[in-house]
């Protein structure tokens, strides 16, 4: 049987690309428990309180958006009334 030169490496280098790929993911995966380890020991000491005052203050944000974008469209609503008025 008559191969070309690189005919034979090439499942081989694929193989090595595909093994490569597995180990990154492995080292990724490792990487990402360990992050969410660090997360659950940095978690337990942190106290509840600032935790729920973040979540107060995102909620006051996200109601001062929905007033702003209330205020934007009833003065949207205002100035088109008075465009329409002759």
């Amino acid at each position: 049987m008559n191969s070309l030169p690189g005919e034979s490496e090439a499942p081989k280098r694929l193989q090595q690309k595909a093994v490569g790929a597995l180990k990154s993911i492995r080292d990724a995966e490792e990487t990402r428990r360990g992050a969410i380890y660090k997360l659950t020991l940095d978690v337990d000491d942190v106290p509840v309180a600032p935790l729920s005052i973040m979540r107060s203050h995102e909620s006051a944000l996200r109601h001062m958006g929905m007033a702003r974008k209330s205020q934007l469209m009833s003065q949207g609503m205002k100035n088109s009334a008075m465009q329409e008025m002759p």
